[in-house]
Order: structure tokens, then sequence, then C-alpha cells
């Protein structure tokens, strides 16, 4: 159980967020995340793009770390790819960063450290050059992991401080 009560807005009626839902006490942490699930593959056609990142953008890029940590790895990746396709036909920079970020971190989850060290550099990039500097540090951190996976131990240590040392900034 989640040991506390909390309340989500959730998808009703195909109206985005229109009432509330609540998880007693007694709810697994298994409910909780599979009815996140079922928002984030909702939620995903129900918005146009914001100023921040675009909705349909973040929701299949969460939805694919969600179905990874669920235990689907195989679904977990075209959802991921599907985000980053959405983001480059949007041609909106803040959400292809944020969907390379967060393809970076499902990498990561793979143990891909090549696909980590690849998809985690575009991110870092993409964010120095449009001065996205929270998502850049993230990609920062785990291309350090990527790179001690492959070998540059010192390097790849550096780097995941230097990661650390921007987020504290």
């Amino acid at each position: 159980a989640l040991g506390f009560p909390f309340v989500v807005r959730v998808l009703s009626d195909g109206e985005p967020f229109d009432r509330w839902t609540w998880w007693s006490d007694d709810a697994t942490t298994e409910t909780v995340v599979l009815e996140w699930t079922k928002m984030l593959v909702a939620a995903r056609y129900l918005f146009d793009p914001p100023d921040g990142a675009d909705p349909g953008v973040a929701c299949l890029s969460h939805l694919a770390l969600t179905l990874w940590l669920l235990g689907y790895p195989e679904q977990a990746l075209p959802d991921s790819q599907g985000a980053l396709a959405l983001a480059r036909r949007l041609a909106h920079p803040y959400s292809l960063t944020f969907a390379l970020a967060l393809a970076t971190w499902l990498h990561q989850y793979d143990r891909q450290p090549q696909l980590t060290r690849e998809t985690g550099e575009a991110a870092i990039t993409l964010a120095a050059e449009q001065g996205f500097n929270l998502l850049g540090e993230m990609a920062t951190i785990l291309v350090g992991w990527a790179r001690t996976e492959q070998g540059e131990i010192e390097e790849g240590i550096a780097q995941i401080f230097e990661g650390l040392a921007g987020f504290r900034a």
C-alpha cells in the first residue's frame, strides 16, 4: 500500500481533468501506476501544443518510462520513438530536447550505453543551444554513466559530477 491517501486529476468522458479520483491509503503502488498509465495513454491525444513541452510528446515519453518500469520494455521503445517523431514533426525545440532527454533515460534503464551516449549527447547539444539547462544536466549525468560503462571510468564519473553540479546551480 502507498501508506497515505492522495488525490489526482483524471480523465473522464473524454474531457481532460474534469473530475477528481481519490486513492485511499489501501491503494497499491501498482494500482496507482496502472491508472497513471491509462491517463497517459488517453491524454496524449487530447491537447494542442503549449509554450512548454508538447503534452503529446510529454505523455509518450513518460508512458515509455512507465511501461519499462512495469516490465514492458518492448512496448516502451516504440512510444519513446513516437515522442521523438512527434517532437521533430512539430519542430518544437523544447519538446525535442525533452523527448531526447527521456529517451536517454530509457536507454540507460535498458543498460544500452552506446544508445544512452548518442541520444544523451544530442540532448546535451540541443539543450545548450536553446538554454534548457535542467534537461541538459539530466542528459549529462546519463552520458556520464554510459561513459563509465564503456570503460571511460574517470571521465564518466567527472561528467556525472558535472551534471549534478549543474542541478545545484
